[in-house]
């Protein structure tokens, strides 16, 4: 089903998961084994990040794409029986390159989709823009057009039936001018085609709730699922700030100061899970928890072991 089919049917909550393939050469047992862990708490879908190709700090050098991206999808789909759903780049990748994936995943009957923009650093510099999806809302549009059966060139084939989902930043963009910038940015995403809304990581509900009264307040009536990650480590009290660009609460950041370093993993966990419950509270429907590549799945399956969302589990 369709990310917003899960959506509308569900009678509980909903617990969605984010992993990220192994790096180019790495093997896929390691990845399989999260999945499979992942599979026995019944997600109705998992997101499957994508990588461009990597641009050194010399901005010359070019490290290749990581790979693996539309098999696990696949392998989710088929071996698991759970719904994947496949990240799709702006950044370091041709109009036409990104209607060769979105044709690939409609042949695998792969028909959800997250359209971002990508990191900065990632990807080819290409000059004809032209070529490229410069933002998020434009992928949107290409891909609202291929589900009205309208390709690149104008061409007029199968229409593909794609869930499009987005991302949104309730902290904002680093790379928006202002709040305000950021929200008429996904306002544009929405009404160029998106369906719904995952947010970026949070770690202060107040700031969800403000971000769900600003979308209201814009006319983005799509639903919106928080995301989440649990903290585990000191060091991510620098590193998370640094990558994502997001605020740390004081009350939660002097907690994993004054801890010992064993106690930091049931601090994070509870933290979400604390965080889960008001959300789902507040009449959110569902939670999607991100998974980084070096993360034990434990952190968040035990989050949603406390949610007990479903006594079927």
């Amino acid at each position: 089903m369709k990310v917003t089919e899960h959506l509308a049917k569900a009678t509980h909550p909903l617990i969605s998961f984010e992993i990220t393939p192994p790096k180019r050469g790495g093997g896929r047992h390691g990845i399989l084994g999260k999945v499979e862990k992942l599979a026995k708490y019944r997600p109705p879908f998992i997101h499957v990040t994508s990588r461009a190709a990597e641009r050194d700090e010399d901005g010359r050098s070019i490290k290749r794409k990581r790979p693996g991206t539309l098999g696990l999808c696949t392998t989710i789909k088929e071996r698991y029986g759970i719904d994947a759903v496949c990240h799709v780049l702006c950044r370091g990748f041709y109009k036409h390159e990104t209607e060769d994936l979105l044709v690939d995943l409609d042949y695998g009957e792969l028909h959800n989709v997250l359209a971002i923009r990508g990191d900065a650093k990632d990807g080819r510099v290409i000059s004809d823009g032209s070529s490229v999806n410069d933002y998020a809302s434009n992928l949107v549009k290409q891909i609202r057009d291929m589900n009205e059966g309208v390709y690149l060139g104008d061409e007029k084939l199968e229409p593909t039936d794609f869930c499009i989902g987005v991302a949104g930043y309730p902290e904002k963009h680093s790379e928006a001018l202002s709040l305000i910038a950021d929200m008429e940015n996904l306002k544009l995403k929405v009404d160029s085609g998106a369906n719904y809304i995952i947010t970026q990581m949070c770690y202060n509900n107040e700031t969800l709730y403000r971000f769900l009264d600003d979308c209201q307040k814009r006319g983005i009536n799509v639903p919106i699922i928080p995301g989440l990650k649990v903290l585990t480590l000191k060091d991510h009290l620098i590193s998370l700030r640094e990558v994502f660009k997001i605020r740390i609460p004081n009350r939660l950041e002097q907690r994993v100061i004054n801890a010992e370093a064993g106690d930091v993993e049931k601090i994070g966990i509870d933290w979400t899970t604390e965080q889960a419950q008001q959300l789902i509270s507040q009449g959110f429907p569902g939670i999607h928890l991100f998974i980084s590549e070096s993360a034990k799945i434990s952190c968040s399956t035990s989050v949603v072991d406390n949610l007990n969302l479903n006594s079927n589990l």
